[in-house]
């Protein structure tokens, strides 16, 4: 107990301004938070368990919406300043039109979309012209087919290796590691991967397949999860999960979906609640990795609404 409270009160203590940030950062994972602060996991899990980052999220969370109470009148003052002055100009040609259309656009957007965008680092910053004002491409998503094999099966092992805090299964262990697993996987209709894609390069995954057993067919469960760093905060992740989610709603008598995720998967967990899952039990001691225990934390999602 001594020791519990030792780990607690010292991992606390170094909740600076610098961790606070990076733990608001989704693309950093526990393991790489631990490595740049010099924690151990149950010090990082005690701090997200503490009341002080507690206040420290609600606090940031106040200042934003403030923020944006104060800005957005005088944002919206100066947009329509600037959609008065575009439309000065009759377009015309098709191309002028879509540049305009595509301007008006962009100053409509609510000011906090328009603060995101300007975050975003843009895909060709030297781009001149109309594919200047062209957004970013949404992430293509399909099912996986065995001749996708060789992309999943080295972003399988990548996963196990990359983020072993996040999932139960070790290099070795896991399904679908081989284009033969990963081929007889899929020869079961009710069984899918489903794929996000940027420039045709497998960016994000998702499993998904239904319960075998007469009594249990009304579920499917969502396994496998993993989008690689470089192209972690662009979407794909959402992107295949909804359609992993749609999927399900075409298995007839399917009703819920269930899944599992580790303690340590903030991003993951917040990603699946913004999707409508619902946290139901979590269990104390999922995994063991380098000794200590990890909870894993259970939600369900109902598609008969």
């Amino acid at each position: 107990m001594n020791n519990t409270c030792e780990t607690t009160d010292r991992s606390i203590n170094q909740l600076t301004g610098e961790l606070l940030e990076d733990l608001q950062n989704p693309t950093l994972g526990p393991l790489e938070l631990c490595q740049l602060h010099n924690l151990t996991l149950p010090e990082l899990a005690a701090i997200l368990e503490s009341e002080s980052y507690q206040q420290a999220v609600e606090c940031i969370a106040r200042i934003s919406t403030a923020r944006d109470k104060l800005l957005e009148p005088q944002s919206k003052s100066l947009a329509k300043a600037r959609l008065t002055d575009l439309l000065k100009t009759y377009p015309e040609t098709d191309a002028q039109r879509e540049t305009q259309r595509k301007a008006a656009t962009a100053l409509l957007a609510s000011p906090q979309n328009q603060r995101q965008q300007s975050r975003e680092p843009r895909a060709d910053s030297g781009a001149v012209g109309s594919s200047a004002l062209n957004s970013p491409m949404p992430p293509k998503t399909r099912l996986l087919i065995p001749s996708d094999a060789p992309q999943y099966t080295a972003l399988r092992k990548e996963m196990l290796e990359e983020s072993p805090h996040s999932f139960g299964s070790s290099p070795g262990e896991a399904r679908c590691t081989s284009a033969t697993e990963l081929e007889h996987y899929l020869a079961t209709p009710s069984n899918t991967i489903v794929g996000s894609f940027q420039d045709n390069q497998l960016a994000s995954v998702v499993g998904i397949m239904r319960e075998s057993k007469s009594k249990q067919q009304h579920r499917a469960f969502i396994w496998g999860v993993y989008t690689p760093p470089s192209h972690r905060s662009k979407g794909h992740a959402r992107s295949a999960m909804q359609h992993a989610i749609d999927t399900a709603r075409t298995w007839p008598g399917v009703e819920i979906i269930n899944l599992a995720v580790l303690d340590l998967s903030i991003p993951a967990r917040e990603l699946y609640k913004s999707l409508g899952f619902t946290h139901w039990g979590t269990e104390p001691d999922s995994i063991r990795y380098q000794s200590q225990p990890i909870p894993s934390h259970h939600l369900i999602l109902n598609i008969t609404n």
